[in-house]
């Protein structure tokens, strides 16, 4: 196990890189080995991030994995969260991916009963897809089916409002719905009990579904309301109550998500199965497996849960911060990637949700278009640009983004950490604006010919970026506040050992210096295939 586990820490990074980015994976696919020859990755320059990768991958994180378990047993909290198998022991104390584990085979057996019903019954295929959406919705909430229809019927009801007052109300009723799903405040208490008792309990409580739910059903109302402006009858085909409830119970895409506007999904034209949708769910089944190896080797979720990383040393609070991050792109990644791949092979193909490996940012802007990207690009069409309006000043878009993070906050949870995290993450995109990070980059990756200083200067500020991205979401989804109070003080602190920071940078320098090799190869494969070494 000595070697297999700095080997698979290695191969993590490079395989993640190449095989769940898209654009990179197409590129990748088609000339390997020319893309590694007439690239950054190819050059002698690049030498310095492969040395730095091999030690991060395949020396230090070992090595703080092995502290981090050696942690978490010595404390009572934290070893008790974990769980024992045939294969020994398993960080399994997310709540949030251990219902999806549990559950794992039954949506497997959900998605091949409903992609075959809806592939054999191509000519009723809205008609099948309403009907698999609703058993699937029966199965999973009970009787609590009966009220998420119920929150349907009502945005449709608000789609009959005059334009000006339809998507306010659709806003409204969206707040409302995001005040009560959440366990914390009081007004859950107030939602009725399953409106259909004969059905059970189900799977787990409707409240729940509430958050991706109000995302569909508010593009529902503001889609139909600007068809309504936009074309000359009251009431435009295809905005009825069978294409809302198809739209907002697609089973594939109910639980987690990616989301997908209403008008995409109802101009969505199914296509047959291809080699790339088999090729996709291959790649996902790969990150799943390295999710489970992590979990087995650093219990990143326990050890934040019970506060026992406190019990680390500076080196090793770094490494948890970093796996921690990893840990939460893996389950992500996954849950989302299998819902893509279930509605890819159902003929609907929805946006990719990670469309970055998590190792692969620099920039807050860029994370973000990145990570969760159809909820990125749900905020921009139905958040962002309304409150942009055709004066687009600065002033109007630093406000706009604010207004962004305070909603995206409010809908994880209406919790202090996660307006904290939203507020660092604000604060973030604003210096960047400032500072120019995103444009100095891109000057980098135009620019033809060998790395220079300002390559070097682009690395310096990706670093930071990086620091402050990772504190920022470990504040939000791991620790909290003061947990993360604790990690920075340890990490770079007065007292702290002052390697651990300089080593931090250098590795997240490193990696910035990846980032934009991986940007120069989408950029320069975009123009083409007559580049050459020179020409990088």
């Amino acid at each position: 196990m000595q070697l297999v586990e700095p080997l698979l820490f290695v191969a993590y990074y490079w395989v993640c890189l190449f095989c769940t980015e898209e654009r990179l994976w197409a590129i990748f696919a088609k000339r390997p080995l020319h893309t590694l020859r007439t690239s950054w990755f190819g050059s002698k320059h690049f030498v310095v991030a492969y040395a730095v990768a091999i030690l991060l991958f395949g020396v230090a994180l070992p090595r703080s994995c092995e502290a981090m378990r050696r942690a978490c047993f010595a404390d009572m909290q934290c070893a008790r969260r974990l769980t024992r198998d045939a294969y020994g022991w398993y960080d399994a104390d997310d709540s949030q991916w251990r219902a999806y584990r549990g559950s794992f085979v039954t949506l497997l057996l959900a998605a091949a009963v409903t992609t075959a019903l809806t592939r054999r019954i191509k000519a009723e295929k809205p008609t099948a897809r309403l009907a698999c959406g609703l058993a699937f919705v029966a199965v999973a909430h009970g009787g609590g089916a009966g009220c998420v229809v119920g929150v349907c019927g009502l945005f449709h009801a608000a789609s009959f409002l005059p334009p000006a007052l339809a998507v306010p109300a659709a806003w409204a009723l969206a707040l409302a719905c995001l005040l009560a799903k959440d366990p914390a405040l009081p007004y859950r208490r107030a939602l009725p009990a399953p409106c259909w008792p004969v059905l059970g309990a189900g799977m787990y409580a409707w409240p729940d579904a509430l958050p991706l739910l109000v995302l569909r059903l508010v593009s529902h109302v503001a889609d139909a309301a600007r068809a309504r402006k936009q074309g000359t009858t009251t009431r435009p085909a295809g905005y009825d109550l069978q294409g809302c409830l198809a739209h907002a119970l697609y089973a594939p895409l109910y639980v987690a998500g990616p989301v997908v506007a209403f008008d995409a999904f109802r101009n969505s034209k199914s296509k047959p199965i291809s080699g790339g949708d088999v090729s996709y769910a291959l790649r996902t089944l790969i990150v799943g497996g390295f999710l489970e190896l992590v979990l087995r080797r650093c219990p990143a979720f326990a050890l934040g849960a019970s506060g026992a990383f406190r019990r680390l040393e500076a080196v090793d609070m770094a490494a948890f911060a970093f796996v921690t991050i990893n840990v939460l792109w893996l389950k992500f990644c996954f849950m989302w990637r299998v819902a893509r791949s279930w509605a890819r092979f159902d003929g609907v193909d929805p946006p990719e949700n990670m469309g970055r490996f998590v190792c692969d940012n620099f920039a807050a802007a860029g994370f973000w278009r990145g990570w969760h990207g159809s909820f990125n690009r749900w905020l921009v069409a139905y958040v962002y640009r309304p409150l942009l309006g055709a004066k687009a000043s600065s002033v109007r878009r630093l406000a706009a983004t604010g207004v962004v993070f305070a909603f995206v906050a409010l809908w994880h949870d209406a919790r202090p950490k996660l307006f904290v995290w939203g507020l660092v993450n604000f604060v973030l995109v604003g210096l960047e604006r400032v500072v120019g990070v995103e444009a100095r980059a891109r000057r980098v990756v135009e620019r033809a010919g060998p790395p220079a200083w300002d390559t070097a200067c682009v690395c310096a500020l990706g670093a930071g970026n990086i620091v402050l991205l990772i504190g920022g979401n470990v504040v939000g989804y791991a620790v909290g506040v003061g947990g993360a109070t604790t990690l920075f003080s340890g990490v770079f602190g007065p007292g702290a050992v002052g390697a651990a920071a300089l080593a931090a940078w250098v590795v997240l320098g490193a990696g910035t210096f990846a980032a934009l090799a991986v940007r120069r190869v989408e950029f320069f494969s975009s123009r083409g295939d007559n580049y050459n070494v020179k020409s990088y």
